[in-house]
């Protein structure tokens, strides 16, 4: 069955069940920390820098599940990296003091 952005987003079609979304988590969160962990070693390795180097990681990211798996790939801990999402959405308090 057609839905997404295939259809127009009507209340006829959203009442009719046409209009769907659906996501799978295992994929989407495989997905995101695949990707961060890849744009975190390339950026380090443009710098000519690794991990031990790194005091702080302040990641764009609104699960805290695929924080922890991004700082244990990259061998780190998780407390290099900050999360405000909790309290702030993905906006850092404006006087966040950096390590």
């Amino acid at each position: 069955m057609p839905g997404g952005q295939r259809l127009s987003g009507t209340p006829e079609s959203v009442a009719q069940g046409r209009i769907t979304v659906r996501m799978d988590g295992k994929e989407t969160f495989k997905n995101a920390v695949n990707a961060m962990v890849s744009a975190a070693n390339e950026a380090m390795r443009r710098c000519e820098i690794d991990i031990t180097k790194i005091k702080c990681v302040i990641p764009h990211q609104a699960n805290q599940r695929i924080i922890s798996a991004v700082g244990e790939r990259l061998g780190t801990t998780e407390s290099s990296f900050r999360q405000t999402f909790t309290s702030t959405a993905n906006t850092p308090p404006p006087r966040w003091r950096l390590p």
